[in-house]
């Protein structure tokens, strides 16, 4: 879809349809730099290991079709 009109908008529904029925997706040729990955790995751990009350009191909203 590389240069096609809409191609962004139609990048983006399939993702949004695989992750709501798959659940996941994977990506790669991306070009983001290891270092980056790990990090957000790193804090994605850290912010889970939170207690419950903490993370209840994060701002957050749903995209509900």
């Amino acid at each position: 879809m590389t240069g096609e009109a809409g191609g962004r908008e139609k990048v983006a529904a399939r993702l949004d349809e695989i992750s709501r029925t798959v659940g996941f997706f994977y990506l790669k040729g991306h070009g983001i730099p290891e270092r980056v990955i790990d990090r957000i790995f790193q804090e994605s751990r850290r912010f889970h290991a939170l207690p419950e009350e903490v993370k209840s009191v994060i701002p957050w909203f749903a995209t509900i079709r």
